[in-house]
């Protein structure tokens, strides 16, 4: 497998460079994953009714494994630097 791509994509993580490195991952990202797992009754199961078991979030041991992290500087940007979003007084009556 080719990986001469690694060090391009960390260049664009580290110079916050989102739309590099999301264009990287579309081109190098693979077309199918293995999971290795043991032979049991509810693997079975799951070959034989076409499922995938899946934890919830709460059971996983790393609890930064799907946190979300938002720029807050770089939406408020987004969102007022071309006058288009406009937050007007909110009347009560």
């Amino acid at each position: 497998m080719e990986k001469e791509w690694i060090p391009q994509y960390t260049e664009f993580l580290k110079a916050g460079d989102l739309e590099g490195m999301l264009d990287l991952k579309r081109v190098h990202f693979p077309e199918s994953f293995f999971k290795y797992r043991a032979m049991n009754d509810n693997t079975l199961d799951c070959l034989k009714k076409d499922r995938l078991w899946m934890s919830e979030v709460g059971g996983f041991n790393d609890p930064f494994e799907c946190s979300l992290l938002l720029d807050n500087e770089a939406i408020l940007k987004a969102l007022f630097s071309d006058g288009t979003f406009l937050v007007r007084p909110m009347s009560l009556f």
